[in-house]
């Protein structure tokens, strides 16, 4: 009789673990609302740079150049990083200096997670002159149309409560 539990609990352990982890981990609490996603990057939010460890080469080729390519012409280009957490696509545009010293470019970093928004004030100190930080939801954005030349988005998909409220 005891095998037998054990043989019942054992799997169920691993299945019950297995399903926390895809729900908290893999989709960054998705599937559980908007508050609770806004609570767990809260949390998470002293570790959550350590555990992405992005790539300067990476950003500088899968961020940075794109957006450069296609801002390079334009005099003082403002940016809107919707969900922008620890300030992922600000620091990396700005530790480019092109941005910032060529083109005299500013950009808001918009997240509702206070916390991330903590580091990410603390990421961005050496370019705090050319980002704002502001916390809020990305639907509906605090914004009129048309004030920004780009709006960047990335892993952001949990910001918005639909496909269409995305775009």
């Amino acid at each position: 009789m005891f095998w037998r539990w054990i043989l019942i609990l054992i799997p169920t352990a691993v299945l019950l673990w297995a399903l926390y982890y895809w729900l908290f981990v893999i989709t960054e609490g998705l599937y559980f609302g908007r508050r609770i996603v806004v609570w767990l990057y809260d949390l998470t939010a002293h570790t959550y740079d350590d555990i992405k460890q992005y790539s300067l080469v990476e950003e500088q080729i899968l961020v940075v150049e794109p957006l450069l390519g296609e801002l390079g012409h334009k005099q003082a280009p403002l940016i809107l990083d919707v969900a922008t957490g620890t300030g992922r696509v600000p620091f990396f545009l700005a530790q480019d200096g092109r941005f910032i010293n060529h083109l005299s470019g500013r950009i808001v970093g918009l997240d509702p997670a206070a916390n991330m928004l903590h580091h990410a004030a603390q990421n961005l100190r050496p370019f705090q002159n050319a980002v704002d930080l502001v916390q809020q939801v990305a639907v509906p954005l605090p914004f009129g149309e048309g004030v920004f030349d780009a709006v960047v988005s990335l892993e952001s998909i949990e910001s918005f409560p639909s496909d269409e409220a995305a775009v």
